[in-house]
This record gives structure tokens, sequence and C-alpha cells, in this order.
């Protein structure tokens, strides 16, 4: 039976991916039926994704009710991590459904248990969410008290994603409390900073909240761009190592022996299906750790490559280009002078939306 289950799980999580709204559900209700009772984190995980289903189509109260079930199923195998991922993932409909002061619970247990296991990426998502939860409830102040503590931690442990997502809540609420100087002082940093690490969705974020903020719309995107230090260097500090998964860490390790990696190539050394190998190389660029480039005919979309970077690098299998964005990382100083969320590790996000509320954490995938 887990025979047919897990390959029509990971075919439900493509079709996710590709806004195959009845295909996945399809695919899902079939690895449902055919996952054993006892299979307890397997069930867990399509219950997760179910819940991401629904979520992503508006369908929140169907989304609450799988979120809640992936908890209750996570609970009972006793996997802390995934128990952390599955209260913060609860915490974000929550949000969605405007339910803010269950979001904060959810988000606070999501804290303690990051902290217990000491994942400091983790508890900076967990600032994060509890801080957008805050701010939606117009509680500012203990918002930017939260960001601020997801920020120092993004800082510490050298993820720019995070550092970046993080500066685009606090310019976000210090607009909200009329300090407009703080706000365009954050602004600028975390543009900056996204431009410097080649964060071209993380760009659009930006701007988006510029053209929607009246406080910040006379901002000039050309700003001048940071420098991280040691570029020559091309290396993950530990604290960023210990929160991947084996199969990132070898997706990394051929990238840097090989000069780019494919999914296909993934796939054949890692000994993993083409699912898993494609969601690996897309976590990672969500993490900041990797950059997409353009690459191939079918490619629609253009990334640049990061300078302290000479190959060209990782290939998915649709012809995208990515190239590895990893260094030891060291803030410069700004002239001038930011989510799990979803598919992966819980993470910081813009809001561009009235439903921004999956925006700042991270959503738990499946292994």
């Amino acid at each position: 039976m887990t025979r047919v289950a897990r390959p029509a799980q990971g075919r439900g999580w493509l079709h996710i991916i590709r806004r195959e709204w009845a295909e996945a559900e399809a695919d899902l209700a079939l690895a449902m039926d055919k996952a054993s009772d006892t299979a307890l984190r397997q069930r867990a995980d399509i219950c997760s994704a179910l819940a991401s289903l629904y979520r992503r189509q508006g369908k929140y109260d169907q989304a609450i009710v799988y979120a809640q079930q992936a908890l209750n199923l996570r609970e009972e195998t006793g996997d802390l991590q995934r128990v952390a991922d599955a209260c913060a993932n609860l915490g974000l409909i929550y949000d969605l459904l405007g339910e803010h002061s269950r979001a904060i619970a959810a988000q606070e247990e999501a804290l303690g248990t990051f902290r217990q296991i000491g994942d400091r990426e983790g508890i900076a998502n967990a600032h994060n969410n509890i801080g957008a939860a805050l701010y939606y409830s117009k509680r500012y102040l203990e918002a930017i008290e939260q960001y601020r503590k997801g920020l120092d931690i993004f800082r510490k442990i050298g993820l720019p994603r995070g550092e970046a997502q993080a500066l685009q809540n606090l310019a976000e609420a210090f607009a909200a409390l009329g300090q407009v100087e703080e706000a365009r002082r954050h602004w600028r940093e975390g543009y900056a900073l996204s431009q410097d690490t080649h964060l071209d969705d993380q760009l659009s974020e930006f701007r988006n909240l510029r053209d929607r903020t009246p406080a910040l719309q006379s901002l000039d995107t050309a700003v001048p761009l940071a420098s991280a230090t040691n570029q020559g260097s091309i290396s993950l500090s530990v604290s960023t190592q210990a929160n991947l998964l084996p199969v990132e860490r070898f997706a990394i390790e051929i990238a840097r022996q090989q000069g780019h990696v494919t999914a296909k190539r993934l796939m054949e050394q890692a000994r993993i299906s083409k699912p898993t190998a494609t969601r690996a190389l897309s976590d990672l660029v969500r993490r900041g750790l990797l950059v997409r480039m353009a690459g191939g005919a079918r490619v629609t979309v253009s990334c640049r490559v990061h300078p302290i970077l000479k190959n060209p690098a990782i290939e998915s299998a649709g012809g995208d280009k990515w190239t590895i964005a990893l260094w030891t990382y060291r803030r410069a100083r700004f002239a001038t002078v930011p989510g799990h969320v979803e598919l992966g590790r819980p993470h910081t996000r813009g809001r561009s939306d009235p439903h921004h509320a999956q925006s700042a954490r991270r959503w738990h995938q499946p292994d």
C-alpha cells in the first residue's frame, strides 16, 4: 500500500507547486486512502499537503481541518521538529481566517518547541510569524519587537533572505505607526540587501510595499548595493549547515564539486525521487541559499548570478539554472542607511495582497 501512497503523495506536491488543484486533490486523496493506518508520519505529511492545497485555494476552513490533523499526528510521532512546523502552519491559516489571537497562540507554541530543540532558524521565523499576527491586530509596537528579535537571529545565523524579509516587515510596521524615517531606513536597508544577494522575488516585494505605502512612495530603487565581505569564501556557517536536510547538503556538495547540479543528477546520485529532488532545490532557493538563473529556451524569468561565484549553477529538470549563493555572510555597512510558511522551512515573506498572512513565515513540506 505504501508503494502506491508515497508516489501519489509526491505527485500531489508537484501538482500543488504547479497550481493544478484538481490533480493535486486526486493524488493526495489516493495517497491517504492507500497509506497504512499505522504510518503516522506519512499520514501527517499527506494532511500537511492537503492543508497547503486548500490554503492556496483560499479554502481556509478545510485547510484548518487538515492542518490540525497533521499536528495531532505529528504529536503522536513525537517528532518535535515537525510538531513545531505543524504549529506554525496552523498559525498561518488562523491569520488568513482573521483569528489572530489563535494565530499568536499557535506561533508561540511553535516558538517554545523550536527553542526546546535549538532550531535557531525556526525561532527567528516564529518571532516574525508572531510579529505578523500582532501587526494584523494593529499592535504595531509589539510587532516591531518581535520582528527585531527575528532580524537579530537571521543576521547571526547568516540567512539573508530572512533578514531582508524581516527588514521589510519592520518598514511596514514603522510606516503604520507614522514613523516615516524609520520606515524608509529599514526599506532602504532591506532593498539594498536584496539587491546585493540577488533575491529578485524579494526586490519585487519591496517595490510592492513602496507602491502601496504613501510614506515610502518617494523612495528611489536605485540605492547603492551593499557588498559582502570575504567574497572568496563559499561556505556555510555551522548553524546554517545544521538546519539543512541531508538531501540539501548533498545537492550543495554536488554543485560545489561539479559547478552545477540538475534535478536529474541529484536524483541519480542521492537515489531519491524526482519530486524530492525538485523540492530540495526549490527549498534551498526559498531560503536564499541558491539563486535561480535564466538559461534554456523554456525559461521566462531572469535572475542574476551572485558576483562571488564563477560557475553558473544548479539547473532544474525544466531547464532553469540555479547558482550557489553560499558564503560566510557578514553584513556590510549601508551608506543609506527581512518564512513554513511554504514548501519547506517556515520563512518570512513580504506582504503584497490583502491575504498575506502566509507572509513572514514558513510552510512545512514533507520529506
